[in-house]
């Protein structure tokens, strides 16, 4: 599984077109606050949605620390979906937006 930074992040999102990008947490910590472009499915039910995974796309994962992200990506690998895990996840997210 790759790796990148909030700062790598946030300059993809704004030169692409679409992204792929995965929040793991769980709902009530998307609703508190998220990135826009993120799709919620927590960690707890990533197995009932690895059909949705193509094995073409790339996605990239980020939770509150990037631990749960990063659990995330080693499943999802198994199943051979290409992951990026985001370092630091949401605190370095929010961290970078202050």
């Amino acid at each position: 599984m790759k790796l990148i930074t909030v700062e790598e992040l946030e300059t993809l999102i704004n030169n692409t077109s679409h992204i792929n990008l995965i929040d793991v947490r769980e709902e009530h910590e998307f609703a508190e606050g998220h990135i826009d472009e993120a799709k919620n499915i927590p960690l707890s039910c990533l197995e009932e949605h690895t059909s949705e995974f193509l094995q073409h796309e790339d996605y990239y994962l980020i939770c509150r620390s990037g631990k749960r992200s990063e659990t995330a990506g080693r499943y999802l690998a198994e199943h051979h979906i290409h992951t990026t895990n985001i370092e630091g996840g949401m605190l370095a997210w929010d961290k970078l937006h202050r």
